[in-house]
């Protein structure tokens, strides 16, 4: 008999049961809502502790939603807490990215470095989800991977705090084994004398805050806006876009040097840590945090559409035109799609190559379109903004793949006024080093996500092949199996053009310079271009 499985379930997983039976999908979903015992408070905050989490997705996503961490200072507001998120996406129990990502340790160190540089007093942490994927074959190790793991959270002094797992995002997911992994965590934290807090997936977030504190404060809507603006601006500071010009091998290159007067990225990165206070001030305070405002960007004063016009060799009976330009909202193009009506859709970043210290990342998608057919653009509407460096982008049916900063998204217009109403996270954890991913589609549908120096993917998440440091992973959006996938820390310096068979077979591999101006894709009959600030230039039949 499996003794840490509560003795109303042990029917259900005695040695002769797994054998012969399998629990139901409906059974978990049972098993997962049992009553939760909060009766008495896990968490303690005295002055002066800094709690640090760690973990997965699913605490990265709470860290950035920002309601656990204000439910948690309104509770102990008196002892003016601090809690600094050492969680990454597709973290797990065997690989964490914030020590093991190149570049990491000798930026901020091993866990114990990067703990006692937080200051860390108390450390939360969350595993156990993915892990459960590989089925109970895989447990024991688990479960020895999270004691080593464990005694480097808790050295110094440190007091720890077991969560349950969070729910799977995606049905198609089968979640037999995580009630397995979970009664496993819980009996494990009794074996250590830690505490536990279990995770009700009906509600995650506030199963945990009322599991840690035994109450739910009502938020304080300020406080609550001052929590998720100091999350931002840690997040850039401790996993900063474009991190090899920090500490990386591109560190000496001119990009990442001073010039012309202005400081370095290294000097504009250390300046976080003095913003993240004021901030945390703000969080006390339930008060508004004052952001630092975008400098106006005026662009050169040399470019000239003509004199790029000139440059070009083109076939008889082809010409170039000026099809749109800034007047059109277009600022630094990074990527251009055009769907089957017409429309076409530019990714510009003010941002890149990295975002300036405090201010806002306001990125975005303009749609462009050409109503008399005259080969240049009469309308122009921002379909999606918010976006931070945006440099991979596709246009599938009815819909615009995006895939940004950490994330690949999904944007949808469902009133059809030629803006997007609906944003989703497909993907997250794509690695920032350098760039993000770029997605690739195929008849509509996202086939593949494109990255360099793929560093993990879970069990069964198959690696379609490596191209150098390249990797090309096939998936479906609609059927995929896992949100929390990290997929390596940087992506193409050059366009990656799949063409791709009705089967997902790759039949074809091409990779252009970001600077050639045009690529086409010969599949389902639709191309699409690349080309450079400052205007967008289209080729067109005469």
């Amino acid at each position: 008999m499996i003794s840490w499985i509560p003795p109303q379930l042990q029917s259900i997983f005695s040695a002769k049961s797994r054998d012969s039976h399998r629990v139901t999908f409906l059974t978990l979903i049972t098993l997962a809502l049992l009553p939760i015992n909060t009766s008495a408070q896990v968490l303690d905050i005295k002055d002066n502790d800094i709690v640090a989490f760690v973990g997965g997705t699913n605490l990265v996503r709470m860290q950035k939603a920002g309601e656990l961490e204000a439910a948690l200072t309104e509770h102990f507001l008196d002892a003016k807490p601090q809690f600094r998120s050492l969680a990454w996406d597709g973290d797990t129990v065997f690989f964490q990215s914030s020590v093991r990502e190149r570049w990491r340790d000798e930026a901020f160190g091993d866990w114990n470095a990067q703990l006692e540089r937080v200051g860390a007093t108390v450390v939360i942490a969350q595993f156990g989800k993915i892990e459960s994927l590989e089925g109970e074959r895989n447990l024991d190790a688990f479960v020895e991977a999270y004691g080593e793991l464990v005694e480097r959270l808790s050295r110094n002094g440190r007091r720890l705090i077991l969560l349950g797992p969070g729910p799977f995002e995606w049905p198609e997911v089968d979640a037999t084994n995580l009630l397995l992994y979970t009664s496993a965590i819980e009996e494990f934290a009794k074996s250590r004398s830690l505490p536990f807090v279990a995770c009700d997936h009906a509600s995650p977030t506030d199963s945990l805050i009322k599991g840690l504190i035994s109450r739910q404060p009502k938020l304080n809507k300020a406080r609550l806006a001052a929590v998720r603006e100091k999350y931002r601006l840690w997040s850039e500071y401790w996993q900063p876009s474009n991190w090899k010009c920090l500490f990386g091998d591109d560190k000496k290159r001119i990009f990442a040097v001073a010039s012309e007067g202005l400081p370095s990225f290294q000097e504009e990165w250390a300046t976080y840590p003095a913003l993240i206070e004021k901030a945390e001030l703000a969080v006390w305070e339930a008060r508004e945090v004052i952001r630092t405002q975008a400098p106006e960007l005026t662009g050169s004063g040399d470019a000239k559409f003509e004199r790029e016009l000139d440059e070009f060799e083109v076939l008889d009976g082809f010409e170039v035109n000026l099809f749109a330009d800034e007047s059109m909202g277009i600022r630094n193009p990074l990527v251009i799609r055009w769907d089957a009506k017409g429309t076409a859709y530019v990714a510009c970043s003010d941002v890149y190559p990295q975002i300036e210290p405090g201010v806002l990342p306001n990125d975005k998608i303009i749609a462009l379109t050409d109503s008399d057919a005259d080969g240049k653009a009469d309308g122009s509407k921002v379909f999606a903004d918010g976006l931070n460096i945006p440099t991979g982008m596709e246009v599938g049916y009815d819909e615009v793949y995006v895939g940004h900063a950490t994330e690949l998204l999904r944007f949808r217009d469902t009133d059809g006024d030629g803006v997007s109403d609906e944003r989703k996270i497909l993907l997250s954890g794509f690695g920032n080093g350098d760039s993000p991913g770029v997605p690739v589609v195929s008849c509509g549908f996202v086939k593949a996500m494109v990255s360099s120096h793929v560093s993990k993917l879970p069990s069964g998440f198959p690696l379609f092949f490596r191209l150098a440091s390249i990797g090309f992973v096939p998936m479906n959006c609609d059927s995929i199996l896992c949100s929390t996938t990290s997929w390596g820390r940087a992506t193409l310096g050059a366009l990656a053009l799949m063409i791709l068979g009705n089967h997902s077979s790759l039949t074809e591999l091409v990779v252009f310079p970001f600077s050639h101006l045009a690529a086409f894709q010969r599949n389902a009959g639709c191309g699409y271009r690349e080309s450079g600030s400052p205007a967008a230039i289209a080729a067109s039949p005469v």
